[in-house]
């Protein structure tokens, strides 16, 4: 699994919406919701009138479990199936995978033998940004470390500081989206540790005299960092803290975060 793959364009939550209830209005009116009819009825709003992205956006739907699709014979003979889609009832909430394994799907470099898995409940805008890979879907990347850090260590503790390593690695070299992660991280109680990495990530690569060893890393990890940074620190700024007090500022190190982020790329062993 390539980050190339987990990348993809996100979906519009507003389109992911107006699909679930074009498929509900056709269900209490006593309409059969096939493919075609949902198309019919969501080009007659003007939302949507492609059937390939129709098909995506019905995938992702079902994947996350709020739809299931029954194919059903056609009176002709002769003539494919129709493809029949359901609201599941009971379930209103998306769901997807957000533990090691997103993190292994969105480029995490890391030899993990038993990637633990995490199951979470997300709204529209997550899946929006979540990606379906060899028949599972997972978090967007973001989703996938705030999740990862949130609930993983509750299950694993012993596993607690690995996850940290993993999120600076990530947070150090890929690229995010700083907006979403840090209000993800804020609804979900861990905006101040999110923070301590990305501060600590921040200090350490862009400091004029930083405190590490290896500065051949730091140097190759200051190059890739620079078209980031405008980002990231435009998103702290956004943040009121006079919780800056509160933010931990021993979750990594300096020679921690070239040594993860380092790692990350190839550049060191």
């Amino acid at each position: 699994m390539t980050l190339e793959t987990a990348r993809e364009r996100p979906k519009n939550p507003t389109i992911l919406s107006e699909i679930l209830q074009t498929v509900r209005n056709l269900e209490d009116e006593g309409k059969e919701p096939t493919f075609n009819t949902i198309l019919l009825e969501l080009s007659a709003k003007r939302v949507l009138k492609f059937h390939r992205t129709l098909r995506k956006y019905l995938d992702l739907l079902i994947f996350a479990k709020l739809l299931i699709i029954k194919y059903e014979r056609t009176a002709q003979p002769n003539i494919r199936e129709k493809q029949v889609y359901h609201t599941v009832p009971g379930h209103n909430q998306p769901i997807m995978e957000a533990g090691e394994k997103a993190l292994l799907l969105h480029g995490l470099n890391w030899d993990i033998p038993s990637p633990m898995s995490l199951s979470v409940k997300t709204d529209l805008q997550g899946l929006a940004l979540a990606t379906i890979s060899r028949s599972k879907l997972y978090a967007s990347l973001e989703d996938a470390i705030v999740q990862s850090i949130k609930l993983l260590p509750k299950h694993h503790p012993e596993r607690a500081s690995e996850l940290v390593v993993f999120a600076t690695a990530l947070l150090a070299t890929q690229k995010v989206d700083f907006n979403y992660l840090l209000n993800r991280a804020k609804e979900e109680g861990v905006e101040n540790k999110i923070l301590g990495i990305l501060l600590e990530i921040d200090r350490t690569l862009s400091s004029a005299h930083p405190n590490v060893e290896d500065i051949r890393t730091l140097y190759e990890l200051r190059k890739r960092y620079y078209h980031s940074r405008r980002s990231l620190l435009k998103s702290i700024q956004g943040i009121h803290l006079t919780d800056k007090q509160h933010v931990p500022t021993n979750i990594v190190s300096s020679n921690e975060v070239i040594e993860y982020a380092g790692k990350q790329l190839g550049i060191r062993g």
